[in-house]
């Protein structure tokens, strides 16, 4: 059917009025995924443990059981390290995790020796993924898909991200945010309302000399995770290089990358980056022979496959937050310049890195450790933060 042709100037005129172009996306984890709120909570004072739960201790129900009279005994429990919900349970045996705790979630690897909570960042009680952290994992793999830009050249070997972004995505020369392309990429925080969190037992994988396991314990965690079947929504706007704001402003805005011209551009670059990552932390261990590793590897080949399938651009993989790890963090852009090709120069680059003065770890690849979610031993071991991506609504 025809459309008329008044409709037709209507459209038209809206998309120049129109300086953005927004998708609402919804977002949704394929391994546990973890930003931070910055806490880190101690155990038997500020949560408990209960068997396969966990609980973050409310210190006002806990003042509702004790009272003005038991706040001696309180705190004399927290500087002795002591357990407070097993010191509630001598005065109220009825005393329950749902009794002093203002939240409980699953917990998933055992309670073992972990002391520590990371604690999940929250907004309006909701667990939250910022725009900030979605940004940040677009950002990196823009950058990363293009290695050879000049803009890119390391002058010096630590030279800072943020002067890296910006002469990438704004005037090279001298820093006006007004010329940068990022002015044109807004993306909104994803929040996983009435979705509880769960806490995940988290471990090092280590290559050491010493041994022949790759499971290091020496930094144990329990993780406030997001890890569930229910997506949450959040929404991402990009420029409109039809609309009179965008023509207006062209002149001094730098080229915007291709990546970010369009939802199914940017989704395309997203994939494209992360499978390239993925299929590097494959082959990196086809050279090592370590238990771990089965339970380990086919968690990447799986994420490979989730990868391969997204190839309409209405649907993406990206890694943000906690555990992402430095060639997910950076883009691994550097290592794929022409120049740092040169073993010395890359050797140069590694020790800054890895502020190694004395060479303590030039017998060692790059990267040595990685940060999982660990249940026990011949269980899968996931890597953290990996979320798919997928267009809802245009």
């Amino acid at each position: 059917m025809d459309v008329p042709s008044a409709c037709l100037s209507n459209m038209r005129k809206a998309m120049e009025n129109n300086p953005m172009i927004r998708t609402v996306c919804k977002l949704s984890t394929l391994t546990p995924c973890h930003v931070g709120s910055g806490s880190i909570l101690l155990r038997n004072q500020e949560f408990v443990t209960d068997g396969d739960e966990l609980g973050v201790v409310d210190p006002r129900k806990i003042y509702g059981i004790l009272g003005a009279n038991g706040i001696d005994a309180w705190c004399r429990a927290i500087e002795n390290q002591e357990d407070i919900y097993a010191m509630l349970r001598k005065v109220r045996p009825d005393v329950r995790l749902r009794t002093i705790c203002s939240r409980i979630m699953p917990l998933y690897g055992g309670s073992g020796r972990v002391m520590e909570l990371r604690e999940q960042l929250r907004s309006n009680g909701a667990a939250c993924i910022p725009g900030s952290s979605l940004k940040g994992a677009i950002v990196t793999a823009v950058l990363a898909s293009n290695p050879e830009d000049s803009r890119l050249q390391l002058d010096h070997p630590r030279s800072s991200n943020n002067r890296v972004v910006d002469r990438f995505f704004a005037n090279p020369e001298k820093y006006d945010p007004k010329s940068s392309a990022l002015r044109f990429l807004r993306v909104g925080d994803a929040c996983f309302e009435q979705i509880p969190t769960c806490a995940v037992h988290c471990l090092s994988l280590n290559i050491r000399s010493s041994r022949d396991s790759l499971v290091d314990e020496k930094v144990r965690q329990f993780v406030e995770c997001i890890y569930a079947d229910d997506p949450a929504t959040c929404e991402i706007d990009l420029i409109n290089r039809q609309s009179d704001y965008y023509h207006d402003i062209a002149s001094c805005v730098r080229t915007i990358p291709d990546a970010l011209t369009s939802i199914e551009a940017l989704f395309r670059s997203l994939t494209a980056h992360t499978r390239s990552l993925l299929v590097e932390e494959l082959n990196f261990w086809q050279d090592y022979n370590a238990d771990e590793l089965n339970d380990y590897l086919p968690q990447i080949e799986e994420l490979i496959s989730e990868c391969d399938a997204c190839k309409d651009g209405r649907s993406a993989v990206l890694r943000v937050g906690y555990g992402s790890g430095w060639n997910f963090m950076t883009g691994a852009w550097s290592r794929r310049r022409t120049e740092l090709q040169d073993p010395d120069q890359w050797a140069n680059i590694l020790a800054l890195a890895r502020k190694d003065r004395m060479g303590r770890y030039r017998e060692y690849p790059f990267i040595k450790t990685r940060r999982v979610f660990y249940d026990q031993p011949e269980e899968p071991i996931l890597p953290l933060g990996f979320m798919k991506i997928e267009v809802e609504r245009d």
